[in-house]
């Protein structure tokens, strides 16, 4: 009996002391702030990033959320993007940034409000300047604020169509200059002049990259510099007017 007693008197012991050394090793000590090559921030700019994140120092590294953690730099940050978030034992956290880059300026009353790939509005602005971006039109930002999401599925659809044949940050808003969303279709305008005309359904990735596939194999210089590129009931076609 006593010999049993002893047994699990040290197994307390050793459970007792494992919890001890967890609370005291496993807790976070250091956060940290890293960035893709193409960002560069400020050790202030890196500071507020971590308080931003609400992190807490001394708190156990595996009560972090890092969702949460995600949610609150972004909301703070909106040209930023929350890569990921790594705890690294015994008691290290790194964030990992990259910057957003901008696709569309949509137009409002006050000049263009800025979205991203993930159609997150990152920036208000007057004027675009010499910015490639997309100028759009036909799409209702009212209940989308700064650091908001506008919900389309279409577009959203649509730009990892357009980022399958290299048409990935920058080269967007250089190669479709306008956008027109409608109701039924949306009208990408190339820097040719020839009009994409995608029906605003499920297949809209599918059908952009035919139109792209057609403009580079079968259109004329004629038909890419006016026109439209669409998808008729035989098939892709180009027409000087719809």
């Amino acid at each position: 009996m006593n010999k049993r007693l002893t047994i699990i008197f040290i197994s307390l012991a050793v459970v007792v002391l494992l919890v001890v050394l967890s609370c005291v090793i496993f807790i976070i000590g250091d956060v940290q702030v890293e960035t893709t090559s193409d960002l560069t921030l400020t050790d202030e700019q890196k500071a507020s990033i971590v308080n931003d994140s609400q992190i807490a120092k001394y708190s156990s590294i595996f009560a972090l959320s890092e969702e949460k953690a995600s949610e609150y730099i972004e909301s703070k940050n909106p040209t930023l993007k929350v890569v990921m978030i790594e705890r690294k034992a015994p008691n290290k956290v790194v964030i990992n940034i990259t910057g957003r880059t901008g696709l569309f300026a949509v137009t409002t009353e006050g000049g263009y409000a800025v979205l991203d790939r993930d159609l997150k509005r990152i920036d208000d602005v007057s004027d675009i300047g010499d910015k490639f971006l997309c100028v759009t039109s036909g799409i209702d930002l009212t209940d989308v604020a700064l650091g908001g999401f506008l919900d389309n599925d279409k577009l959203v659809k649509m730009i990892r169509a357009a980022e399958e044949v290299s048409f990935v940050g920058a080269r967007f808003g250089a190669f479709f200059v306008t956008m027109q969303v409608g109701g039924s279709y949306v009208d990408l305008t190339t820097n040719t002049g020839v009009i994409f005309r995608l029906n605003a359904s499920d297949n809209i990735g599918t059908i952009l990259k035919q139109c792209y596939n057609f403009y580079l194999n079968a259109a004329n210089d004629a038909q890419k510099s006016s026109g439209y590129i669409y998808l008729s009931d035989s098939g892709f076609r180009h027409a000087y007017s719809l």
